[in-house]
Formats: structure tokens, C-alpha cells, sequence
């Protein structure tokens, strides 16, 4: 549990500082680019590690290590910048914007719903059911076996 606080830390740091390093003054581009980035880096450190079958603890570990060296090193030589949030200025705008356009507070009412419906969900239902005993845990039991994520062979 250790090793992933430190590579979820590693990683969502050298995206921070990529993104401070493609958006200087926006504080909700850094904010979409370090999202981005780190699912980006993810998903690029899942399939390099996958091709190389070597999906184990250490290889992440020493590709995050990697990915946050190269990162702080262009982080220093473009002047270290940081993006302060500028959270008043935003919210007043999205305060304004749903006081001019009433759909957007309608949208915003559902998409709040919707959440409270996914949450209840995630508290109530089993987390397994017949479907995920059948495939979906198989499958992550294979990936781990086997040390890569390819296509997991079924009697279909």
C-alpha cells in the first residue's frame, strides 16, 4: 500500500508540473492538463510495462521515478513556474453563468442527482456479482499471472 501512495504521488506530481509547465496562468487548464496527463501516464506506463510483460510493483515504481525525474528537470529549465488557484473568480463566474442560464442549473441539479444515485449504488450493491466471478476477476487474475495486460482468452 506504501509503494502505490508513493507512485500515485510521483505520478500525480510530474503531471502537476507538466501541466504548470503548459498552462503558466490558467489555474482550470492546469487543473483539465493534470488530469489528463496523469491518466496519459498511466495508461502510456501500463501498456510499455504490459508489452514488456513486466506488470509487477517495481517496474511502475521505477517508471513513475522516471517520469517525475525527466519532468522536474524541463519543470527547472522552462523557470519553474506555479499556478496559483484562483478559486473566487471562477466560482462567481459559474455562480453568474447558471443565475443568466437557468439550463445549466437544471444540467448541474441533474448531474448532482446522478452522483447521489452512484454513490447509494456503490454503497449497497455487492461489489462482485455472477458476471465479474465469471470474467472480470478471472481476467485481472490472468494479468497478474501472465504480467501483461493482453486480450484474456475465453471459450467464446
Amino acid at each position: 500500500m506504501l509503494l502505490f501512495a508513493i507512485s500515485f504521488i510521483f505520478v500525480f506530481t510530474s503531471s502537476y508540473l507538466i501541466s504548470t509547465i503548459l498552462s503558466k496562468n490558467n489555474f482550470v487548464d492546469c487543473f483539465v492538463y493534470t488530469i489528463l496527463t496523469t491518466f496519459s501516464q498511466l495508461i502510456l506506463t501500463s501498456e510499455i510495462l504490459s508489452i514488456l510483460h513486466q506488470i509487477k510493483v517495481l517496474p511502475f515504481l521505477t517508471f513513475n521515478t522516471l517520469f517525475l525525474i525527466i519532468s522536474f528537470i524541463l519543470w527547472l529549465k522552462t523557470g519553474k513556474p506555479i499556478v496559483k488557484p484562483k478559486l473566487k473568480p471562477f466560482l462567481l463566474k459559474c455562480f453568474n453563468s447558471m443565475k443568466l442560464d437557468k439550463s445549466l442549473f437544471i444540467l448541474f441539479l441533474g448531474w448532482l442527482f446522478f452522483i447521489c444515485v452512484s454513490i447509494f449504488l456503490i454503497i449497497v450493491l455487492p461489489a462482485t456479482s455472477g458476471d465479474a466471478f465469471a470474467y472480470h476477476v478471472a481476467r485481472s487474475f490472468d494479468w497478474v499471472i501472465n504480467q501483461t495486460i493482453e486480450h484474456f482468452q475465453t471459450a467464446d
